[in-house]
């Protein structure tokens, strides 16, 4: 019996060293945090790993939405969480509002006269804007990450149009050494080169698959709306022209085209409908498919509203076929009413009798599914973003 216990304890001993020399313990037990083979130790990695830097966010909405914001000049941008915009109270840098708490940040503090800074876009995560700092001799474009941690400069020289894709930025001018302005280039982003597409005036640039659409504008410079814009296309590929002929329901050209939007396969513009000197202030869309052009509304069926000829269409927003906001400018006054399914819905908060700036002196978007109206001091919808950093 004694030989026996003995034994086993042999054994024993011998199966404790084994077992000791398998699972030997590092001396530093924080050697074992960082080795994926022990239990848990992807739990303790992770906890340890800095939080991924936030991306900026667009459902289909808020892309149509932005789409509409960036052609009425481009001072305000939403996406999922933020609202980034050129703050009027602040000289106009560049902010970054929270929707959820309200905390508001500066992306880009601007040292340009006047604020100088518009035409702001979200592209590939980052932010897209034209300024004009102290160090640039002309209008520039830059790009920013959604913290304004990082400042990219992009062109020299652009106006208010601008398209950014993943190999070409297409663009029009600030002003060309003869004196013409909002000329069309393209800027090779590997290359980072640019090249002349057409020596012409080309404003309101909407890109469908490789042709680029917009308003040959001839500005002779005697008034804001002076000249008379036709509707063109140009293939991004070949650089060929192609006038878009537009006939009203009588069969007289249209050749006094302003303001473009593209959207569902129609294009979107304001024009005076009727003799020139003459027309009267039109809203139309033209479909791409059965070459037909209709005029949604004018200044003409609003009479009822108006009670007055001093008011013209400068900007509309749309979200659909048959839901459109319009801008109504007059001389003195202005009005923000839309369309949505036949009717004519006045928003009572944008008076017609305000007496505010002016003629042309708003700019309209949307925020939140609401209009908000954009001015030089004042975003009349959207006050809370009017708050400047530091100040909550």
């Amino acid at each position: 019996m004694k030989r026996f216990k003995l034994f086993a304890l042999f054994l024993c001993l011998i199966f404790c060293l084994s077992a000791c020399t398998q699972t030997e313990l590092p001396d530093d037990p924080s050697e074992s945090l960082g080795d994926s083979s022990l239990p848990g130790s992807d739990i303790i990695s992770q906890s340890k790993t800095e939080p991924e830097p936030y991306k900026i966010t667009l459902n289909d909405e808020l892309m149509k939405t932005n789409n509409a914001n960036r052609r009425n000049g481009g001072y305000i941008m939403e996406e999922e969480r933020y609202i980034v915009y050129r703050n009027p109270v602040d000289n106009g840098k560049l902010y970054r509002y929270e929707k959820a708490t309200g905390a508001v940040k500066v992306l880009y503090n601007t040292t340009a006269l006047n604020g100088f800074l518009h035409s702001i876009q979200f592209f590939d995560n980052k932010i897209y804007f034209v300024t004009k700092a102290e160090s640039d001799e002309s209008p520039t474009l830059y790009c920013t990450d959604i913290e304004g941690e990082t400042l990219e400069r992009l062109i020299e020289n652009v106006g208010d149009d601008y398209i950014v894709t993943d190999d070409m930025i297409y663009y029009t001018t600030a002003r060309e050494n003869d004196g013409g302005i909002f000329y069309l280039y393209r800027y090779d982003r590997k290359r980072k080169e640019s090249a002349l597409m057409r020596p012409g005036q080309c404003e309101y640039l909407n890109l469908v698959g490789n042709e680029l659409y917009f308003v040959d504008y001839t500005f002779t410079g005697e008034s804001i709306s002076s000249g008379r814009g036709i509707i063109c296309k140009i293939n991004v590929i070949t650089n060929e022209i192609e006038p878009i002929q537009i006939t009203d329901e009588i069969g007289n050209a249209i050749d006094n085209c302003e303001r473009l939007f593209y959207f569902n396969d129609s294009l979107y513009f304001d024009s005076y409908i009727g003799p020139f000197g003459e027309g009267i202030s039109s809203l139309c869309v033209y479909n791409l498919d059965t070459q037909k052009m209709e005029v949604l509304t004018d200044t003409q069926k609003l009479y009822s509203l108006t009670q007055t000829d001093d008011f013209e269409i400068f900007q509309f927003y749309v979200l659909d076929r048959s839901d459109i906001y319009i801008y109504l400018s007059g001389i003195h006054d202005y009005a923000i009413i839309q369309l949505k399914d036949g009717e004519i819905i006045v928003h009572k908060e944008y008076n017609i009798n305000t007496d505010h700036l002016g003629y042309r002196s708003h700019n309209l978007y949307l925020l939140n599914n609401s209009p908000v109206v954009y001015g030089s001091t004042e975003i009349i919808g959207g006050e809370k973003l009017m708050v400047k950093a530091g100040e909550i």
